[in-house]
């Protein structure tokens, strides 16, 4: 590496914010040819402080970032929005309503949190044009009534539960994941995908059974066949 290259981002452990002229310049897609999609935020920061999270230390609390307009490739129709909870921000949700009524096919690729989502915000989501999955999370067993009910009201908009995917994070405690998989799958078609639980900076690292768990149980999908008591 140069030595005068700057490092940052979660990876170093540094968080030092970029130059606002560096933070607003659009990404040079042709640096990556088969990239056939636009990449943003609509919002920055997170509201939360849940223990395995960064995102506040980095970004602070959920604001405004930018405007979908700002993103928008005039080559493509795709949009990939990596906002961290984009529910809990009202110019977020103003920001999915405008998009709604676009024909650009969006990608919400991280967990949204059912907890938040309103009628209002169910016949949004409805009406946005998809790339792949609804994404929710459910790293918590509270959360598990929530995406039951998410998925009724979107049901009721035709979106079927194989349309869903749910993030679950995976701590050592596998008693605790293993109930919210087990509920979940209830849901017939729904996606699941597990991560373990991993913190370099707290020293936090999955064991082999978390790694298993997420690895093996739930990606090949043997959680639709078997406990995982039976599992093991």
């Amino acid at each position: 590496m140069p030595p005068n290259t700057i490092t940052g981002g979660t990876g170093y452990g540094k968080f030092a914010e970029l130059p606002p002229e560096v933070d607003k310049m659009f990404p040079d897609y042709s640096i990556y040819p088969d990239c056939d999609y636009a990449l943003g935020y609509i919002t920055r920061g997170f509201p939360n402080n849940c223990r395995w999270c960064c995102v506040p230390q980095k970004e602070e609390n959920i604001r405004a970032y930018s405007s979908w307009q700002e993103i928008i490739r005039p080559e493509s129709d795709k949009i990939v929005l990596m906002d961290n909870n984009i529910l809990a921000c009202d110019y977020g949700i103003k920001q999915l309503a405008e998009l709604s009524f676009t024909d650009y096919k969006i990608d919400l690729n991280q967990g949204m949190d059912a907890r938040l989502v309103t009628e209002e915000i169910a016949d949004i989501i409805a009406h946005i044009k998809r790339q792949k999955y609804i994404r929710f999370s459910c790293d918590k067993i509270s959360q598990v009534s929530a995406i039951f009910y998410v998925a009724e009201m979107l049901k009721k908009r035709g979106i079927k539960p194989w349309r869903l995917s749910v993030y679950l994070l995976v701590t050592s405690d596998l008693e605790n994941a293993e109930k919210r998989v087990h509920a979940l799958k209830k849901l017939k078609g729904i996606m699941l995908y597990a991560q373990a639980e991993r913190n370099a900076a707290k020293g936090i690292a999955p064991n082999a059974s978390q790694l298993e768990y997420c690895q093996k149980y739930v990606f090949k999908g043997l959680y639709k066949k078997e406990s995982w008591r039976e599992y093991c």
